[in-house]
């Protein structure tokens, strides 16, 4: 339902487009992505509303939305993330919102901005806004691109699982254009000294190695030249590359090329969405048990940790 008279939100520049369920909408292109089908995601929301967030998440039928919305280890980065006091702080790319949540609720002083281009998802990060009662948590809708906010207004911006897919929701773009827009509009948002927290996966991970498949859902298309995964992408009928992943090195390039100064990389394991570990890639042989992991070098143990934290700094 469309609404009239928004409230006023605290570094928001701009009136929106409209206001749906009393979430402020930027962007009016109609873009949909979710784990779940666009009328399962109105579903689970819905039942949120009724029955309570939680029952609604823990009963759901898709073990991934189960483990998304309940896991405490997905706020693991605030191990190499600290928080201050009334600091502000943008999740890009929220989703169902508990991430953003989580921080709201522990940090009580800061101000949590919570955004997603699909806004369908956004109706349960609200629903957990309310039912917590968390007055420090602003769900709103808007393109990572075109962001409503002040320049200089955030001290720290999360984009967890959202860089990749740039290139897939920015259809005017180039993938690469795509990204370096994206994340150029964060910068023009964060305070200098401010920092951005990439969670992401790495283009050589051993899994995507040993054959499992990227975000393109074919096997070994990051592991390719850019040209050569289009080629293959065309000629498998899903038009072209479009999920661009990197090294841990490209990831500073193209960080440092955006205008980002100080970049540190992290591994994480098992992945960056449910990581049980993070630690300094040159490092992560350290902490491995296997067997096999004594006899290769550290180095390339490093280079193909699957997923990646990164930190980099305004």
């Amino acid at each position: 339902m469309n609404e009239s008279s928004p409230p006023l939100i605290e570094g928001v520049t701009i009136p929106p487009r409209k206001i749906v369920n009393g979430i402020m909408c930027f962007d009016d292109s109609g873009y949909f992505y979710s784990e779940i089908s666009r009328e399962d995601t109105l579903a689970l929301s819905s039942l949120a509303a009724r029955m309570g967030w939680k029952k609604a998440a823990l009963g759901s039928r898709d073990n991934f939305i189960r483990k998304y919305t309940s896991s405490p280890n997905r706020s693991l980065f605030l191990s190499i993330l600290p928080i201050g006091e009334n600091d502000r702080i943008l999740d890009v790319g929220a989703g169902w919102g508990t991430l953003p949540a989580q921080i709201a609720k522990g940090f009580p002083e800061t101000k949590v901005y919570a955004t997603d281009k699909t806004v369908e998802r956004l109706f349960f990060a609200q629903q957990i806004k309310l039912q917590e009662h968390l007055n420090n948590l602003h769900v709103l809708q808007c393109d990572v691109s075109d962001l409503p906010f002040e320049k200089d207004f955030f001290d720290v911006v999360i984009m967890i699982g959202v860089l990749e897919w740039l290139g897939a929701s920015v259809t005017k773009l180039r993938p690469r254009a795509a990204q370096e827009e994206g994340l150029g509009a964060i910068l023009d948002t964060l305070k200098p000294g401010g920092r951005l927290l990439v969670g992401i996966e790495n283009r050589v991970g051993y899994d995507l190695i040993l054959g499992h498949a990227d975000h393109s859902k074919r096997a070994y298309t990051s592991l390719m030249p850019r040209r050569v995964a289009d080629a293959y992408m065309k000629l498998r009928g899903d038009g072209y590359y479009k999920t661009y992943t990197y090294t841990a090195n490209g990831y500073r390039q193209l960080l440092k090329k955006v205008g980002f100064s100080r970049v540190l990389v992290y591994g994480t394991l098992p992945d960056y969405r449910f990581p049980v570990r993070v630690c300094d890639t040159r490092k992560v042989k350290d902490i491995l048990n296997r067997r096999s992991a004594k006899i290769i070098p550290g180095r390339i143990i490093g280079a193909v940790v699957p997923s990646y934290y990164i930190i980099a700094e305004k």
